[in-house]
């Protein structure tokens, strides 16, 4: 019976795996500040959402005065109104 041995021998790649571990650890990084951005949006999100209903009323109020006052040439002609000089 024929044995043969084979030798072990480590990886040839391990710098490689040097370089992944860097590229991992970049993206784990770039994953953390991403999430910080995405927590700091969400907030401004918030601000906003908070401003814009402040002007909802006014805005409400606005939209029926237009359109009462467009509406109004239906009644009477006269109430015709026009930016034009």
């Amino acid at each position: 019976m024929a044995t043969s041995t084979t030798k072990l021998t480590p990886p040839t790649c391990f710098l490689g795996a040097v370089s992944l571990i860097e590229t991992l650890t970049r993206t784990k990084e770039s994953a953390a500040k991403i999430a910080a951005a995405l927590e700091e949006s969400g907030k401004a999100s918030e601000q906003l959402d908070v401003q814009r209903e402040v002007y909802r009323g006014f805005a409400s109020s606005g939209s029926k005065l237009f359109f009462l006052i467009s509406q109004l040439l239906a009644v009477n002609p006269m109430y015709q109104f026009s930016l034009a000089r």
